[in-house]
């Protein structure tokens, strides 16, 4: 062995010592060789070190939670932003209108939709003969206009009692509209009852 290949070998086993791959005395050649008569020193240990299966696996999984949050996220933006379309006649055109009209006021206003739904809606005291009326309009200050067929109706909701000659009625807004709105900063504006009111044809 010439002094040139001797010091190669050993500059090789420092370097697979500073890798930490082996230590120059337990470093093994491989049985193989190179072309030039020089051994390579492999490292089990190394092969071993990295987990490469599990590393995949982890990151595969929090791809899968991401993907999933985006999809949730998706869905509910486009469950609340969607629009809703369940009026039983033309409120604008209703309140456009030159005819005579009876705006009453919400007596309170409910607005718990993190209790699901049902628990956002307003209570108003309506005169006895407006009982037949052929449809009335909610108008919520942000959220638009939502007409309606009277339907029923009582003398006591949430501790509001109705005065004689009057009857009260109890009409809710869709949860995930008061979410929306609530979402967008308007949640004060939604919990006051002076943004609710009724208008109804007004029967002479």
């Amino acid at each position: 062995m010439n002094y040139l290949t001797r010091k190669r070998r050993e500059n090789h086993k420092f370097h697979i010592y500073l890798l930490g791959i082996s230590s120059p005395h337990t470093a093994k050649p491989d049985s193989a060789g190179t072309p030039d008569g020089e051994c390579v020193y492999l490292s089990k240990p190394l092969r071993s070190k990295v987990n490469f299966p599990a590393v995949f696996s982890k990151l595969s999984m929090r791809r899968q939670i991401i993907y999933i949050l985006i999809l949730l996220l998706s869905i509910l933006v486009f469950t609340l932003w969607w629009p809703v379309q369940n009026s039983q006649c033309n409120s604008e055109a209703f309140l456009k209108s030159h005819s005579q009209k009876l705006r009453i006021p919400a007596s309170q206003v409910v607005l718990e939709p993190w209790r699901g739904e049902h628990h956002v809606y307003g209570i108003f005291m309506v005169p006895d003969e407006y009982k037949e009326a052929p449809f009335f309009v909610l108008t919520v200050v942000g959220a638009g206009n939502y007409c309606s067929k009277p339907f029923g109706y009582s003398q006591n909701y949430d501790d509001v009692l109705a005065e004689p000659g009057t009857h009260l009625i109890r009409y809710y807004l869709r949860t995930r509209i008061a979410l929306r709105l609530i979402f967008q900063g308007s949640y004060f504006q939604l919990n006051d009852k002076q943004n609710w009111f009724l208008t109804y044809p007004k029967i002479r």
